[in-house]
């Protein structure tokens, strides 16, 4: 039986490709994470952020969303994603939970920990 070259690329990524979606996977974790701390500091803190901030919080999360999906449709071409865009992935990932931590609170912030996976990540997967 013969594979047609396009199901085999389909079936046996390139290293890069795989580092890409793990990121993709990794991020779309965190957004999810995010969003459903938000609602339980919103629904049972009740923090009071304002309408500002929270417009704020959801756009950064709604652009890192979009982010995600054109990160996800980059998968789809044969060019092996190299080592300056997968830098350029965490560049995204940790501005946008800079900008997170910002508007909701600062460095005395207890989620600034979350620095710490996207620093392992990028020590494991660049050079």
């Amino acid at each position: 039986m013969h594979i047609s070259p396009i199901f085999t690329s389909l079936l046996s990524p390139l290293p890069q490709h795989q580092i890409l979606s793990r990121l993709v996977w990794i991020r779309l974790v965190a957004i999810v994470a995010q969003l459903l701390v938000i609602a339980a500091v919103h629904f049972s803190i009740d923090v009071g952020l304002s309408h500002g901030t929270m417009l704020s919080l959801f756009g950064v999360i709604a652009f890192l969303g979009a982010f995600n999906l054109l990160s996800w449709w980059r998968m789809r071409w044969p060019r092996p994603a190299g080592d300056i865009e997968l830098f350029c992935q965490l560049l995204v990932d940790v501005s946008c939970l800079s900008l997170l931590l910002y508007f909701s609170g600062g460095a005395t912030n207890p989620f600034v920990s979350f620095y710490l996976p996207a620093l392992a990540v990028a020590a494991a997967i660049l050079p």
